[in-house]
């Protein structure tokens, strides 16, 4: 799909919410104390600070991509978007599943 960004229009807004969300649990690790390790928290800190300027890329691919798309790419890329939300963001299905498993019983906390 990122090969032909002219047909996968919604990849620019997919990225977009992926960087929003990275950039919330990055403030939560960090205003939580999610780490004791000073250079954990040094690598915490800097991602956190590279993601802001993700975010205002992601803006500038989607005045590129999504901006000139047809009213019907749109919409199908809409429903793409709508599906692969689904898939990685509401429950956690299959190995996700196996891995929130495995990590709740290393740490029950």
């Amino acid at each position: 799909a990122a090969a032909r960004p002219r047909l996968f229009v919604f990849l620019p807004w997919f990225m977009l919410l992926m960087e929003e969300r990275a950039m919330y649990y990055g403030r939560l690790f960090l205003d939580e104390g999610g780490c004791s390790h000073a250079e954990s928290l040094a690598f915490a800190r800097r991602h956190l600070e590279e993601e802001a300027g993700h975010v205002s890329l992601d803006v500038r691919l989607i005045r590129e991509f999504w901006d000139s798309a047809s009213p019907a790419l749109r919409r199908w890329n809409a429903r793409i978007m709508a599906w692969m939300v689904g898939e990685f963001f509401r429950h956690p299905k299959r190995a996700g599943r196996r891995v929130l498993k495995c990590w709740l019983e290393r740490c029950p906390q």
